[in-house]
């Protein structure tokens, strides 16, 4: 039997308990009153971080396993579809995508988006899409985007899709010598980046 110490919070006193007087059938819901008593703001940081950490996992997957090309059944968005031909009115914002289609332009693979993980989002028809399927159900998160409490809701906002791989624009570069270096040569790099995309990954690619 182990035996552990406890700091009670609401007292200030600390105390000894044991696992056995510890009820770990009632895990979830501790954990869940635990995650409610944050401050909304650190909530919402905690979720967009496990958003962030899959979408990153999916996407080395994505370059790991298919390379830099576009592959059938990769998501792109709607606009290289003529939405006027359609039937029924799309709610999403992508498509996947498939060589027998015909798109409005070609797509490449700076087309390509994965989706951060939400409420209603469209999954890659290849491994990719089971790669971020079997992530979640591992973490018991799939299709559980809503959480309650306190008279309110932290919901998984609308999922959002971001672009595997970006160009940077408006680059321009120049030489020169570093007398800090021994006068070896240093190159200056200036470019333009979208919105919540960083310098710090562009120029780790170099």
């Amino acid at each position: 039997m182990t035996s552990r110490v406890c700091f009670d919070v609401t007292s200030n006193r600390t105390y000894s308990t044991t696992e056995k007087n510890v009820n770990f059938s009632n895990i979830e819901a501790i954990c869940k009153r635990a995650f409610l008593a944050l401050p909304v703001r650190f909530r919402t940081m905690a979720l967009s971080a496990y958003q962030s950490k899959l979408w990153n996992l999916a996407v080395s997957e994505r370059i790991r396993v298919y390379g830099p090309q576009i592959v059938e059944g990769d998501l792109i968005p709607i606009s290289f579809k003529d939405t006027s031909t359609f039937n029924t009115s799309m709610a999403s914002e992508v498509i996947v995508f498939s060589q027998n289609e015909t798109y409005l332009s070609r797509p490449c693979i700076h087309d390509v988006v994965l989706p951060l993980a939400g409420d209603g989002m469209e999954l890659p028809q290849n491994s990719i899409g089971e790669f971020i399927k079997e992530y979640l159900k591992r973490d018991e998160t799939f299709g559980r985007w809503e959480v309650e409490g306190r008279g309110c809701q932290l919901y998984v906002r609308s999922v959002k899709y971001r672009k595997i791989l970006s160009q940077p624009h408006n680059v321009t570069f120049s030489t020169s010598l570093d007398p800090t270096r021994n006068n070896g040569s240093c190159i200056r790099l200036n470019f333009a980046l979208r919105t919540g995309e960083y310098a710090t990954m562009a120029i780790r690619e170099l």
